[in-house]
């Protein structure tokens, strides 16, 4: 079974560690190093990666480091027991005030709008069998959703823990939110 994992970055500090680490843990996984460097954004990084991925499955993960790539480890349990698709969702207890406010919220838009079958669109961790990724449009952070809507309801979530990270500033969210409206 062939694992490809992209790796989305723009100007990602970490993300050689990131990268060096998943080499280390997953010597026979292929990790793409997705460059984005005029800001397209991550949805768009993620499909460029994806046109040199040769896995029967891919994993879309987080480049800046809040995700520990240990993590990967229940997803590749989850893949070697058959699974299809699988989500990462973090919890939100050891969230600072605002930012779990700003998460419950956007994951209740989220639920209202669409209804997927996934508590949460937005954790930087993503597994999908190849042949069950549909196309996308959307070039930044609601690509995900686009891609959810897509997949029917066996998509599994698997918790993860991750380190708080800066989240998104105000014109993060904003352009974040117009992108979901137009997916809707």
């Amino acid at each position: 079974m062939k694992v490809s994992v992209i790796l989305p970055n723009h100007n990602e500090p970490k993300i050689h560690a990131v990268y060096c680490g998943i080499r280390r843990l997953y010597p026979d996984w292929q990790v793409i190093i997705s460059n984005d460097p005029e800001g397209k954004g991550k949805g768009w990084a993620i499909r460029e990666g994806l046109k040199q991925a040769v896995g029967d499955y891919i994993i879309f993960f987080d480049g800046d480091g809040d995700i520990p790539i240990e993590q990967l480890a229940s997803f590749k349990a989850y893949l070697e027991g058959g699974g299809l698709v699988a989500v990462g969702v973090k919890s939100l207890w050891h969230l600072p005030f605002r930012r779990k406010i700003i998460t419950f919220l956007s994951r209740l838009f989220i639920k209202v709008l669409f209804n997927l079958p996934v508590r949460d669109t937005q954790t930087g961790i993503k597994l999908f069998r190849r042949d069950l990724l549909p196309d996308w449009k959307t070039d930044g952070y609601a690509f995900d959703i686009e891609i959810l809507k897509q997949i029917p309801c066996w998509i599994r979530e698997i918790p993860v823990e991750c380190s708080i990270g800066k989240g998104k500033g105000l014109r993060e969210l904003w352009r974040t939110f117009r992108e979901v409206i137009k997916i809707r």
